[in-house]
């Protein structure tokens, strides 16, 4: 599972695509509406909070390659 900073990384990246950002907030029981900048804004909120030295849960969604 990655680490906080890591989690961080993911969500803050410019190469993080708005479906893998989508799919990150409906596994974390987050609302999935919005563009990319306001699904970031809410992961980086949820994520900031955490404990750093617990790992985090389902940060780096595998799309469904269909």
């Amino acid at each position: 599972m990655p680490s906080k900073d890591e989690a961080l990384r993911f969500a803050a990246a410019a190469s993080t695509r708005v479906e893998q950002l989508r799919r990150t907030c409906a596994i974390l029981g987050l609302p999935t509406e919005d563009g990319a900048e306001d699904l970031r804004r809410r992961l980086l909120a949820h994520l900031k909070p955490l404990d750093e030295a617990a790992p985090v849960v389902c940060l780096n969604p595998r799309l469904d390659p269909r």
